[in-house]
């Protein structure tokens, strides 16, 4: 579960709005964040600024600037290795492939 938070006013430091999002997640939920979804902006400015965040920053694309998404992950934790795609299924005999006819439905041949 996240709550989302938004702040974009200018005049306060991007450290500042990621600490007032996980204090009013303590204050409503009474457990603090394990991750906080940011813009990738937002987590280059984070990562920056000194000292270092206080929970594990992430940043996703749909999540605009100026947005935080704090709470829990619900996803397993990554392995270390790289995803790559599932590999393509097999291929099939097909006879039509190999130049041979394929049988007529009903024929049997």
């Amino acid at each position: 579960m996240f709550l989302v938070w938004f702040d974009p006013d200018k005049r306060r430091s991007i450290r500042t709005k990621l600490d007032d999002a996980v204090a009013v997640y303590q204050e409503k939920f009474g457990g603090t964040p394990d991750v906080c979804l940011v813009s990738e902006a937002d987590r280059a400015a984070l990562l920056a600024a000194a000292p270092v965040p206080p929970i594990p920053l992430r940043s996703e694309r749909f999540v605009s600037p100026n947005t935080f998404y704090v709470g829990h992950d619900e996803r397993p934790p990554p392995t270390g290795r790289r995803t790559t795609r599932p590999a393509p299924p097999p291929e099939r005999s097909d006879p039509r492939r190999a130049g041979e006819r394929a049988p007529r439905p009903g024929t049997g041949r």
